[in-house]
């Protein structure tokens, strides 16, 4: 029997696979290029990471541990290198080091692609933040998803907060017919204006 083909709702979360967001696809072996890349090209002397991370190794950052709570971030002795990190999983509450590599995800508009906009300077500069996040997790999370915009930060803030709006209220669940009124009223505000004429 073939697979019933969903319909998009606006009361109902919908799949990347039912939008025209082009999807690029960086592998194990281009993530660890990127990371080799990020590391020959880091400055120590003015590398925000690179200080962040020294001062969890001299326990400079109080705030991270308490006197009940485990050390979450541990760089060993030796260099500034992924293998002698170490993150503690919030799944399994083990210590592992943030050189496991994942599969990035990248979604983004057809006109990027046109324009001939690599997605790699995109992860590149998020590496740090998504070597964190593989690492916070012993089991999954070995693929990651990224969607690409290029909307102005208050559009951006309204189509989040639109969605978690509709995340809250419609995933799994009958929408009343108040928060139906308030989803359409709240779609057209969360509109971009350079999107409002092909709605």
């Amino acid at each position: 029997m073939p697979k019933r083909q969903r319909h998009y709702s606006i009361f109902s979360p919908p799949s990347l696979s039912m939008s025209e967001l082009v999807k690029t696809t960086l592998d194990h072996d281009s993530t660890d290029m990127l990371i080799e890349k990020w590391l020959e090209h880091r400055n120590n002397a003015h590398d925000a990471y690179h200080e962040w991370f020294r001062d969890v190794r001299e326990r400079k950052l109080h705030h991270r541990t308490t006197s009940h709570m485990k050390q979450i971030i541990a760089w060993n002795k030796g260099e500034f290198v992924p293998e002698n990190v170490f993150c503690r999983t919030v799944d399994t509450g083990r210590l592992i080091p943030l050189d496991r590599t994942w599969t990035t995800h990248v979604y983004h508009h057809h006109s990027m692609s046109e324009r001939k906009l690599s997605m790699l300077p995109v992860v590149f500069t998020m590496l740090p933040e998504l070597m964190l996040l593989r690492g916070m997790h012993d089991t999954g999370c070995d693929e990651i998803f990224i969607i690409v915009t290029d909307l102005k930060r208050q559009e951006m803030d309204d189509v989040t907060e639109y969605f978690k709006l509709v995340c809250r209220h419609c995933f799994g669940i009958p929408c009343k017919p108040s928060i139906e009124r308030r989803i359409q009223a709240e779609r057209m505000f969360a509109q971009p204006s350079h999107l409002s004429d092909i709605a």
